[in-house]
């Protein structure tokens, strides 16, 4: 894992720019087990694409072959990503323009989380954890670090947007 943030400035503007990512990382997406059940299959693209004795040049299990919801490294996927994690723009108005309305300092900026993510994941972020790493319950330690990379029904990262006007008398 890694992170790389810059600023840069130009006359009264300003911007900040926060890069992460990681590369290597695997994720098992046991919500793509889930929702590619042997007798529920899900998607028009899978049905038309599973193997029957036809069609045998597919990676998709056959309709109805209960064997392809078995755990298998055909769910696991790189779980390599690099996201634009946080983004801020600025402006200072001018103090020549401050003093003929009577204010010290007058600075409007926004910025953004989670603006874009750059992965191969097929899941909704490759920043996963399993869904019951809540805390350790009757015993298990399902908070430990041996749950990470595994997706099953997590959230994905919120995008957020932020408007801001300080103001100085």
């Amino acid at each position: 894992m890694g992170g790389i943030t810059n600023d840069f400035r130009y006359k009264n503007w300003d911007l900040n720019l926060f890069f992460q990512g990681s590369q290597g990382g695997e994720i098992f997406n046991m919500t793509n087990v889930q929702l590619n059940n042997g007798d529920a299959n899900t998607t028009y693209a899978y049905f038309n694409n599973a193997w029957t004795p036809s069609n045998t040049d597919t990676d998709q299990p056959r309709v109805g072959n209960n064997s392809n919801r078995e755990i298998s490294s055909r769910f696991v996927e790189d779980g390599s990503y690099v996201r634009l994690k946080n983004l801020a723009v600025g402006y200072n108005l001018p103090s020549d323009v401050l003093k003929t309305i009577g204010v010290e300092k007058l600075r409007l900026s926004v910025s953004a989380q989670n603006l874009l993510t750059i992965t191969n994941y097929s899941g909704l972020d490759p920043e996963v954890n399993y869904a019951g790493a809540q805390g350790g319950q009757n015993g298990n330690n399902t908070a430990s670090n041996t749950v990470r990379g595994f997706d099953f029904g997590n959230y994905p990262t919120v995008q957020s947007f932020s408007f801001s006007l300080n103001l100085t008398f």
